[in-house]
Parts: structure tokens; C-alpha cells; sequence
């Protein structure tokens, strides 16, 4: 598509090096996730691609939802947010960049 860039070359590094870095992302956020006492982080998803992350799920207020898309974007190396959580059932989905 015109106007985007090979990945690789924008970061420097190989596809290999880009899915480990994105995995590793994946980890640190699931794990922050786990420590926010507002969410329960089994009812949460997180991907990674290309230093993006994806949160996906239902939460209980918006708050939460809030409060899960800070805690993706505090953790080191994220580029941005995608916030697809619902709320009690209705799509609240944007994205932000860190």
C-alpha cells in the first residue's frame, strides 16, 4: 500500500527478530494485566504485531477498559494501542498511540 513501509527496514531488523520482539510484548502486557486489580485478565486477549497491540474481550466499565489500554501502552517498545474491549457488551474499540 502506498505510503507504508517494510516493516524491516523501518525497524532495522529481520522478521524473526520482529516476531520475538512482538511475542515478548505480548508477555510484559499480559502480565501487567494480571496485576490491575480492575480487570479480571482471563476475560482479556492480547496480540502483538509489529509492535501493536490488540486487546480484545469484555470488561466491566469503561474504567477498565481505559485502564487496560494504559497499561498496554506503559509497557516499553509499544507503538500502539488498539482497543477492541467491549463493555457490558457494547464495542468501545479505538485505537491510541503511544
Amino acid at each position: 500500500m502506498p505510503g507504508e513501509g517494510d516493516a524491516r527496514s523501518h525497524e532495522g531488523g529481520r522478521p524473526h527478530e520482529k516476531t520475538q520482539d512482538d511475542a515478548f510484548i505480548a508477555a510484559q502486557v499480559a502480565a501487567q494485566l494480571e496485576q490491575n486489580p480492575f480487570l479480571d485478565s482471563g476475560s482479556v486477549s492480547v496480540s502483538v504485531q509489529q509492535r501493536r497491540v490488540v486487546l480484545e474481550g469484555v470488561v466491566d466499565t469503561p474504567e477498565a477498559s481505559l485502564r487496560a489500554e494504559k497499561d498496554a501502552l506503559s509497557i516499553e517498545g509499544v507503538y500502539a494501542c488498539e482497543n477492541r474491549l467491549e463493555v457490558g457488551g457494547s464495542n468501545h474499540g479505538r485505537v491510541r498511540d503511544g
